[in-house]
């Protein structure tokens, strides 16, 4: 059977695929009458020690209850296919919300400040995302944003990321090397926050080698010279 023609998940009946990256498929399911989301990975983990990383990296998320980070309600294994059972959203992401360079400072302000909120809780529980981009921002029907799809293992093994193409242009220089911390989903969020105000990113290179090469050489942009509603203040 084609995996989209899935009927169950572990004991979770499975209602419909949502949607298919290049690591993972997302399903539709019922967790106590409740409407939840299934990230089931496309490809299996076999070893122990991938295992473990795994169910270790899980339980991180599953303690993560905050308002601004998707809720993690379950996970476990199918056979040797490792999957998460989510709060389930329906949505917005980023740049479907906010066009880059179309964006107040004031509106730029109040919803980075928000996702800020919600990483230094996760990393307050030691718990990094490592895969922080436009499109892993979630907002509600509220406009409330909502950090989505962290990275599924731990750093030191390295981590696992839905569609890691997108993720690129917004790694810092230590995560492009394999070497994520904490401060690595602080730089994501002001690459975020740059190209909200500017239009564009800090640097435009979307491969890791000749990003590594622009952020080591290449001088930013001041911001206030690509969008003059930017004052000194916000610059700063």
């Amino acid at each position: 059977m084609e995996e989209g023609e899935l009927e169950q998940v572990g004991p979770y009946a499975l209602l419909k695929l949502l949607s298919a990256s290049s690591t993972s498929s997302f399903y539709l399911s019922k967790l106590k009458k409740k409407d939840v989301a299934i990230q089931r990975l496309r490809v299996p983990i076999s070893t122990q020690e991938g295992k473990e990383a795994f169910l270790l990296r899980a339980k991180q998320l599953k303690k993560l209850k905050v308002r601004g980070i998707l809720a993690v309600h379950d996970f476990g294994f199918d056979g040797d296919y490792p999957y998460l059972v989510m709060e389930h959203i329906v949505g917005k992401r980023l740049h479907e919300q906010m066009l880059p360079g179309k964006v107040t400072p004031g509106d730029a302000r109040s919803v980075v400040s928000q996702i800020a909120t919600a990483l230094q809780y996760a990393h307050m529980n030691n718990t990094p995302h490592g895969n922080l981009h436009p499109g892993t921002l979630l907002f509600n029907e509220r406009n409330e944003p909502y950090l989505t799809a962290f990275a599924l293992s731990l750093p030191d093994l390295g981590f696992m990321l839905d569609d890691e193409a997108f993720a690129i242009p917004y790694m810092a220089p230590e995560q492009l090397s394999g070497q994520a911390t904490l401060a690595s989903d602080q730089y994501a969020l002001a690459v975020i926050a740059y190209e909200l105000l500017c239009g564009r990113r800090p640097y435009e290179a979307t491969e890791r080698e000749l990003l590594l090469q622009q952020q080591k050489a290449a001088s930013i942009l001041e911001p206030h010279t690509l969008n003059e509603a930017i004052s000194p203040v916000v610059e700063q």
